[in-house]
This record gives structure tokens, C-alpha cells and sequence, in this order.
């Protein structure tokens, strides 16, 4: 991976709307380093939404890693960023996501910790970035990405559809 600065807390993607703007707000008022990648901030450290590997260097080096859910009313949606950083060995912050654990597998506390509301991160990071939960992020994180490397690669998710999923659909069709 390509040498990347390190953060206390990483949240890579654009901002197209007022939630993002209220969570670009909220992470700039941490008490911490923080490093935002996109276009259309404020202010940014940079724009790498396509370059994965510098991405993935950015995951892996940070503390924290955010990851919003911008249709929080919808069930069963969710952007690729969680596998992005689980699968760098990032630990993951992920927004609620409702049915969550059905749609993915991921489990609470084991591929990641949950957020519900904007408002509610700076709560979280004190305890988060404290020194002595270091082991359990890095647990978490290594457990994360043996996970994504388990069931959410291009070959497992291939699989999962030719092997599961086809056989359903020919069933129905029958």
C-alpha cells in the first residue's frame, strides 16, 4: 500500500447534501486528527474515491473509520465503504444500517460498532481513541477483515449467487 498520513479518525466520500455537511461539521469539531477524502468539503486532505489502494492505506492507518448511511429510513441499503475498510483491515464506525446483519452477516462488536446519529459521535470517540481499547479495535478490525476476505469478495459473492441465489430463482420459476 502507498505510504498515507495517519489519523485518528478517516471518512472517505463526497459531500452532496446537508447530512454530510452536518457530519463533515461534527468531525472537524473532534478533538482529534481527523483526515476527510472527497469532493465538494469545505476542506479536504485530499480526493481518492477511486484510487483503493491509497484508500485502503488511509483505512488501515486510521484509528477510526466512519462510514455513514445516507437512506437511514431504508432497509437493506448500504454503500461499499464497510467492505472497503473491513476488507483493509480498518475498524469500522458504520452508521445504522436497518437489517444490517441480515443483508451482510456483519455482526455488532465483532465486524464493527454501530452509530445511530450524527450528534451522537462525539460521545463515542473518547472512549473509541482511548489507548487501552487499542487491542479490542484491532480484534475487531482483524476479525472485520478475515470476514469480508471470507464472504464478500468478488469470488465469494460469485458464489454465493451461482450457488445460492440461482437455485432459488430457478425453484420460483419452475
Amino acid at each position: 500500500l502507498p505510504d498515507v498520513p495517519e489519523y485518528d479518525v478517516v471518512f472517505l466520500g463526497n459531500n452532496y447534501g446537508d447530512k454530510r455537511q452536518q457530519l463533515y461539521d461534527v468531525l472537524r469539531s473532534l478533538p482529534c486528527s481527523v483526515g476527510i477524502y472527497g469532493t465538494g468539503w469545505p476542506q479536504a486532505e485530499g480526493e481518492c474515491n477511486y484510487d483503493f489502494a491509497y484508500g485502503a492505506a488511509l483505512y488501515k492507518r486510521a484509528k477510526v473509520c466512519i462510514s455513514d448511511n445516507q437512506f437511514s429510513d431504508a432497509r437493506g441499503y448500504m454503500s461499499d465503504r464497510p467492505i472497503q475498510i473491513m476488507g483493509a483491515g480498518g475498524f469500522l464506525l458504520q452508521q445504522h444500517v436497518k437489517g444490517l446483519k441480515q443483508l451482510t452477516g456483519m455482526v455488532n462488536g465483532a465486524h464493527y460498532v454501530p452509530w445511530q446519529t450524527i450528534e451522537a459521535l462525539p460521545k463515542l470517540m473518547p472512549r473509541l481513541l482511548n489507548a487501552k481499547n487499542d487491542p479490542i479495535r484491532a480484534c475487531i478490525a482483524a476479525q472485520a477483515q478475515q470476514f469480508v476476505v471470507e464472504r464478500h469478495t468478488w469470488d465469494a459473492r460469485v458464489s454465493m449467487v451461482v450457488g445460492e441465489l440461482l437455485p432459488k430463482v430457478k425453484e420460483r420459476a419452475s
